[in-house]
């Protein structure tokens, strides 16, 4: 809970920097790894701050990543980045 407490405060903190140095700046938060955070930092930050995460079978469980942490953000601006997972012989590829 420290860690998610402190990377609020320190998305707060950037995105009223932007707003001092340029408010036309498009800046969004990536969590990569806690899309569980997601559901509520949609309430704190604005609807044009775009969220963005990392989703792969192996960072979350078998059945792959929750992605219905994802929804019900309504307009929000938001990408999933799909990342491989190799252990070198999931893709075909071996060792000789």
């Amino acid at each position: 809970m420290d860690t998610n407490s402190a990377a609020i405060a320190m998305m707060k903190k950037v995105l009223e920097a932007k707003e001092r140095i340029d408010p036309k700046a498009k800046v969004g938060i990536g969590a990569f790894g806690r899309s569980y955070v997601y559901p509520l930092i949609d309430k704190i930050f604005p609807r044009d701050v775009p969220f963005t995460d990392m989703v792969s079978r192996g960072i979350w469980t078998p059945m792959g990543a929750p992605l219905y942490q994802f929804g019900g953000m309504g307009e929000r601006e938001r990408t999933l980045i799909s990342r491989s997972d190799d252990d070198s012989g999931m893709l075909a590829c071996s060792s000789t």
